[in-house]
């Protein structure tokens, strides 16, 4: 326990900041649809006959696309917390998210043997604030980037398994609730061969092609297996739901207008490095430096650093398939969130490397320059908090610069914020009001009391919460009585409608 004191105090660290923050965190968009199918694959698990569990299997419409998605992670969620408390689901999801930090320390430890540098790999995924800033409300991206992360670590641990059936087994597991959370988890078939042809060290082609063939197929097969128990839609009917899947992930159902560089686009119409873009801005600076500088290390380090290699290869075929493919994307990177982490441990390596290394003054260069951007990183945590999520980096001008060209607050977080000021500063007690919150998903119903109803229109309504994200709160007629802001950022309004 010595040896890795590190680690242990940076768990107990995050586990603080965990105890003391997850009540701050608001519902997002998605999370009431997500826990609810949770929910209910709980209920079809109780009671496998119960006809109103079938929409688990049977997709109603093009756009009913909830059955192709496995809700496996939510569904143990709600197995320990069933009076659906999103402070509790917050917690749930921060404690989860604890596993990505271990496996990047454990990644550079099994590399460096040096726990105070291993340390590096966490920390610098707390410093990523895109990916740190998700943790607590999106039940979707952040457990297929935790399980993502968790399996290319196995890949590059899985050698010191001697016993072949364990290896596939582990892996079969893990790659099964990675590729049924998110399509782009089928690529770690092709990270795990194309990293075990980077490992193999003997002349016979032909014989490691063959025996890796076996060897993926039986993964395959064992992560299927799993799939088949866990995903009702795919247990259904296989084959035709399998491709179902993944034609609905390369054509994702969704017609919207996306905010970028300034201008609006439909969502098909996005340009191909609308995704490029994104990771420029909103990856810290020093990260991308380290890439950048990485790239030039991997030269050097061609056979010696498998971290580097499985890194940037995971990162590659993810970025190949994007443009090769183009799928409808919005929300910045956050459909992409999984490749955070992985940017995040080639930075750590990347400084490792450079303390290690006998250039002297670019190591203290770089040194001073890492630990001013992560002050302002801290900085603008501490700024957003708890809408970390929408960072930008110096690059554009943090949020106040990004939020003149690009959309800021997708997930609707902020709507607690202004539904609490509103009932501790103008709701009375004995009094009913009706509340209209534009644009918002029941999400946000969490936060009405019992005096405090949903309005169907704002004509009916008393009060108005809207964000500034979906600029409905232009056609509302009333006075602004409160903004929540962040960074002088507006990012929702509580409206008193005229009567």
């Amino acid at each position: 326990m010595k040896k890795h004191l590190p680690i242990f105090i940076f768990i107990l660290l995050y586990l603080c900041y965990v105890l003391f923050s997850y009540k701050s965190f608001g519902s997002t968009w998605d999370e009431q649809a997500v826990y609810e199918r949770g929910k209910q694959l709980y209920n079809h698990l109780i009671d496998p006959n119960n006809r109103s569990n079938n929409d688990l299997i049977i997709r109603k419409s093009v756009n009913d696309v909830w059955p192709t998605y496995n809700n496996s992670y939510a569904t143990v969620l709600f197995a320990f917390n069933q009076d659906q408390s999103y402070e509790t689901y917050h917690l749930s999801n921060l404690i989860f998210a604890s596993l990505i930090f271990i496996c990047a320390y454990c990644f550079l430890y099994l590399k460096y043997k040096k726990p105070w540098l291993s340390i590096l790999g966490p920390l610098f995924i707390v410093l990523n604030p895109r990916f740190f800033g998700e943790i607590a409300g999106n039940p979707k991206d952040m457990p297929f980037a935790v399980l993502y992360f968790i399996s290319i670590f196995i890949i590059y641990f899985i050698p010191f398994v001697k016993n072949i059936l364990l290896r596939v087994l582990i892996l079969g597991f893990l790659f099964a609730f990675a590729q049924s959370s998110r399509t782009l988890g089928f690529t770690l078939y092709f990270v795990l061969l194309i990293y075990d042809m980077f490992v193999w060290n003997k002349k016979n082609i032909i014989s490691f092609l063959l025996h890796e063939f076996l060897y993926i197929l039986m993964i395959f097969i064992c992560s299927n297996f799993f799939m088949l128990v866990s995903w009702p839609y795919i247990g259904s009917n296989y084959f035709k739901n399998f491709i179902d899947v993944l034609a609905t992930a390369k054509q994702f159902p969704w017609m919207g207008t996306v905010f970028f560089m300034g201008n609006n686009y439909l969502s098909i119409d996005l340009p191909r490095y609308y995704l490029f873009i994104w990771l420029i801005i909103s990856l810290p600076v020093f990260i991308l430096i380290s890439t950048v500088g990485s790239i030039f290390l991997m030269k050097k380090l061609w056979k010696k650093n498998e971290i580097l290699f499985l890194s940037f290869l995971a990162i590659g075929i993810n970025l190949l398939i994007y443009l090769l493919t183009k799928p409808i994307l919005y929300n910045g990177v956050r459909h992409f969130l999984f490749l955070l982490p992985l940017f995040s441990l080639i930075a750590a390596v990347f400084t490792i490397e450079l303390i290690n290394s006998k250039n002297t003054k670019i190591k203290i260069i770089f040194i001073t320059f890492l630990v001013i951007n992560s002050l302002l990183i801290v900085n603008s945590q501490i700024k957003l908090f708890p809408y970390q999520y929408l960072y930008f980096n110096e690059f554009v001008g943090g949020l106040k610069g990004g939020s003149r060209y690009f959309e800021i607050d997708y997930w609707n977080a902020s709507f607690r914020e202004g539904i609490l000021w509103l009932k501790e500063n103008k709701i009375k007690e004995n009094k009913k009001y009706s509340i209209y919150l534009c644009g918002s998903s029941l999400s946000m119903l969490y936060y009405l009391s019992d005096n405090l109803e949903r309005a169907g229109s704002y004509e009916t309504a008393d009060y108005a919460v809207c964000s500034e994200y979906t600029k409905e709160y232009k056609k509302i007629p009333g006075k602004i009585i409160y903004t929540v802001e962040r960074d002088s950022v507006p990012l929702n309004y509580v409206i008193k409608i005229k009567e």
